[in-house]
């Protein structure tokens, strides 16, 4: 801009420098460029501030400043009237609406952090032929659709279930997640399905047609099976007699509808492949809703795993320690009129105290709360603290990492961090117990006159000092 500033004022300057047409050193295009030339030096000016601003060191040093300018503003004016930007939201009751926004999530969620399947868990070990498994163990396989016996997954109960948790998984996109694109992924979903459903490549509901030859009564059977009314007769007289019944008439012709004319259909294989057709259309609604549900989960694979380790831990907790938990987990309402001074000066990020300051920096280096000690068997977790890494060994994700490696938890693998030390340990440690078990000075027992038992050590000691 500058660049066509310069160019536009050498257009109207003469030969001898000056103007052109003009009367004065402020003539009407020279005024206009000058102008222009302080618009751009305020804009660099603008636009160094932003980047400035965007360089700062905390991440919340402009919201402040200008949070500071608005009250002190309302402060200068304190009756000047406000305008609401919406007057929609004074209608609603606010002890309501925060009401409705604590209803959101059941306790159990931890505000959208983690699931709650009971409702599903209770439906699942209701149905019949199932494998019954605790909860914990229903969080890791209850996407396992094809562990479920086929008879099972084919009732209208089983359906029921899965509609249930679609419909929850749904519902938790909507609360946990707003801003996610729900509908694009349902709606994506639903496509690949429909694709699949038409070629007949749905992952566990293979479209089988029996043979006729399976059984002596195939042809038979057939011969008898009325496929517009779903139905197999015993005797020839009671199917033919029964095709004059306005029942089989209006199935009849709901079935022409569709292209099949009863009459057409003679051969025995043609008519056990379109009955084959019509049972395996009636398990499109349970495989769409197995689909999305394998969607859903995976997309929702960390809340998953949280849920587990939660569910888990929880277990360990006793009820005390459990009610002390939920109490901590209850969001503070901080008040709106708190002033900027408060804001708390922690350059050094020290840790908070229990009046929400930082600790001392004398006690910071006195606990030693700037060493860390990471732990690979708790998944690299990092502690801070001599005192807080010596407390980790009898925590739950400690505990759960020497279960997953097969090792007790005891007191021999204090200060053991890493994955191949507890395993060599544990290794020389079953070692030395086997050969404590065949040392003959431990096993053997020698009995004195009186009935005394000792091992073979302490009796070789006392019979050589005449003790015995």
């Amino acid at each position: 801009m500058a660049g066509k500033s310069q160019y536009l004022l050498d257009m109207y300057r003469d030969e001898d420098g000056q103007v052109a047409g003009a009367a004065g050193a402020h003539s009407a295009p020279e005024h206009i460029l000058n102008l222009l030339l302080l618009a751009l030096t305020a804009r660099r000016r603008s636009r160094q501030r932003e980047i400035e601003l965007a360089t700062a060191t905390s991440d919340f040093s402009e919201f402040y400043e200008r949070l500071r300018r608005i009250k002190e503003y309302h402060r200068r004016m304190p009756n000047e009237a406000v305008r609401p930007l919406d007057t929609a939201s004074l209608a609603k009751d606010p002890e309501v609406e925060v009401m409705e926004l604590e209803n959101d999530f059941t306790g159990e969620e931890g505000f959208g952090r983690y699931f709650d399947l009971h409702d599903s868990f209770n439906a699942y070990i209701n149905l019949k032929n199932v494998k019954k498994m605790p909860y914990l163990a229903y969080l890791a396989e209850f996407d396992r659709f094809s562990a479920v016996p086929m008879e099972t997954r084919r009732s209208p109960a089983y359906l029921e279930y899965l509609e249930t948790m679609r419909k929850y998984f749904e519902s938790f996109f909507k609360r946990a997640k707003p801003l996610f694109n729900f509908e694009e992924l349902r709606r994506s979903a639903i496509l690949a399905f429909e694709k699949d459903w038409a070629e007949d490549s749905v992952d566990g509901w293979p479209f089988v047609i029996p043979e006729a030859g399976e059984n002596e009564d195939g042809n038979e059977s057939a011969q008898l099976y009325c496929l517009a009314c779903d139905k197999t007769f015993a005797k020839k007289t009671v199917f033919e007699s029964h095709k004059t019944g306005k029942k089989h008439i209006k199935a009849a012709a709901a079935l022409a509808e569709k292209g099949v004319v009863l009459d057409a259909v003679r051969d025995t294989d043609e008519v056990m492949r379109i009955k084959a057709r019509q049972d395996h259309e009636k398990c499109r609604p349970t495989a769409l809703a197995e689909t999305l549900i394998l969607k859903y989960v995976k997309q929702l694979s960390s809340e998953r795993e949280d849920t587990k380790m939660h569910s888990e831990r929880k277990q360990a907790l006793t009820d005390r320690e459990r009610m002390a938990e939920k109490d901590e987990e209850e969001v503070e309402v901080v008040s709106e009129e708190e002033d900027d001074e408060g804001r708390i000066y922690n350059p050094l990020n020290l840790p908070l105290d229990w009046d929400g300051k930082p600790i001392p920096y004398w006690l910071y280096k006195l606990h030693g709360l700037g060493i860390k000690y990471p732990c690979e068997i708790c998944g690299n977790e990092v502690y801070m603290g001599r005192k807080a890494f010596q407390n980790h060994f009898q925590e739950w994700r400690h505990m759960q990492g020497m279960r997953a490696l097969g090792i007790p938890n005891t007191k021999d693998f204090q200060d053991v961090t890493l994955i191949n030390d507890a395993l060599a340990l544990a290794e020389k440690i079953k070692q030395s117990a086997k050969q404590a078990a065949i040392n003959p000075e431990v096993v053997e027992e020698f009995e004195d006159d009186s009935g005394n038992v000792y091992n073979k050590k302490t009796f070789e000691d006392l019979r050589r000092q005449g003790l015995l």
